[in-house]
């Protein structure tokens, strides 16, 4: 039996493309024919979403781009990460790309899909595997005990960071991983160790299709409003070295 599709139910039409890249490493290469399977990949009913893409790299083509991951800057964080995993790491060859755009998607179905190809690569000896949007390491193991049948949670799907600006924008927390929706990161100004579960709050809302941009603005508890605007680094904003656009969230009363 399909699991569910994973719906995405403040979507309107009209959004940008939502972007994946997961990167599955392996010592020696994997099958070239995947044994997909629905129940035991938690793939949805339907075709699978046009625009998925699995690509292979290995050492012999690429030597410099492996061993990349073995210097700094990259090999502190996946050490953080992986811990003993990161030996699997450094001895990998093989690099299995799943990757795809999806037009302005009404579902994730798509992400689904994509997280499928990763677990059944998973099983075949593949891991760890690295989410580029997110900038999250998973090992071998984490991704094998992920339920197929699970639901969506967006704590899987984005990273929280944080950045001590000083005194004029005080503990910044923003997110990694909303490309994955075609939606921009976001950025909380002025956090307290309570904001966290916020941040996760607002980013669940964004990937599940809140329409936000430059000048959006959302009515919170309390008389709160968020207001929306692009982030820019300059001489105060700090540069977070995002690899998506980002919003900052600037929080006032209602009028």
């Amino acid at each position: 039996m399909a699991v569910p599709t994973w719906p995405r139910p403040l979507h309107s039409p009209g959004g940008v493309a939502a972007d994946v890249v997961f990167q599955v490493f392996s010592r020696g290469p994997l099958p070239d024919k995947l044994p997909l399977d629905r129940d035991r990949h938690g793939l949805p009913a339907g075709e699978p979403p046009e625009g998925i893409y699995l690509s292979e790299l290995s050492a012999e083509d690429a030597p410099g781009w492996f061993a990349r991951f073995g210097e700094e800057p990259r090999r502190g964080p996946a050490a953080a990460a992986l811990g003993d995993g990161l030996e699997a790491l450094l001895a990998a060859d093989h690099c299995y790309e799943v990757a795809g755009e999806h037009p302005d998607p009404a579902d994730l179905a798509y992400l689904q899909h994509a997280w499928g190809v990763v677990r059944c690569l998973c099983e075949l000896g593949g891991g760890p595997v690295y989410d580029h949007h997110a900038g999250r390491w998973w090992s071998r193991e984490q991704v094998l005990a992920l339920a197929a049948d699970r639901g969506f949670d967006i704590r899987r799907e984005v990273a929280p960071a944080s950045f001590d600006q000083g005194k004029i924008l005080g503990m910044l927390l923003y997110t990694r991983g909303l490309a994955k929706f075609g939606q921009p990161d976001v950025v909380m100004i002025r956090c307290g160790p309570d904001d966290l579960d916020a941040l996760y709050g607002l980013a669940e809302a964004v990937a599940l299709g809140l329409p936000v941009g430059p000048d959006f603005e959302l009515e919170g508890a309390g008389g709160v409003v968020l207001h929306f605007v692009p982030y820019a680094p300059d001489e105060i904003m700090p540069d977070l070295h995002l690899v998506n656009d980002a919003l900052v969230v600037v929080r006032g009363r209602a009028s």
